[in-house]
């Protein structure tokens, strides 16, 4: 197995987590250990098209072994994922909007309609723009 990817444009922690879960349990933690913020101007993740790529690249790696089991699941909380990514990366709300209505036509489960409502707020609270 290999360890963090250099090459993805974005997500190689995110890829690493995934690598690592393979091999057994993670320990967890309940005290928080950093603080993540999503407003520094500096980042990596501000780069929206790498952003996206990262995003799709691991998660074309997660789908294609995880078969066709839970696929529309799998497929509507990526869904969500990308509809936070504009919420507060850019701020584009139709964009953001488009995601929520996809995942929730891929798998309208409690658990997507929560996530989604989530979202709306999410929207709200971070000024989205139509």
């Amino acid at each position: 197995m290999k360890g963090f990817d250099v090459g993805l444009p974005t997500c190689e922690d995110w890829d690493l987590w995934l690598k690592l879960a393979k091999l057994g349990p993670l320990p967890v933690v309940q005290a928080p250990l950093v603080e993540y913020t999503y407003e520094a101007t500096n980042k990596l993740s501000r780069d929206v098209t790498k952003l996206m790529l990262g995003h799709e690249l691991v998660f074309a790696r997660i789908s294609a072994e995880s078969g066709s089991d839970g696929h529309g699941r799998l497929s509507a909380l990526h869904d969500l994922k990308r509809a936070e990514l504009h919420i507060r990366v850019t701020g584009e709300a139709v964009k953001a909007l488009r995601f929520i209505w996809s995942a929730l036509s891929r798998s309208p489960s409690s658990e997507v309609l929560r996530r989604a409502a989530h979202l709306m707020g999410l929207m709200t609270a971070h000024g989205a723009r139509l």
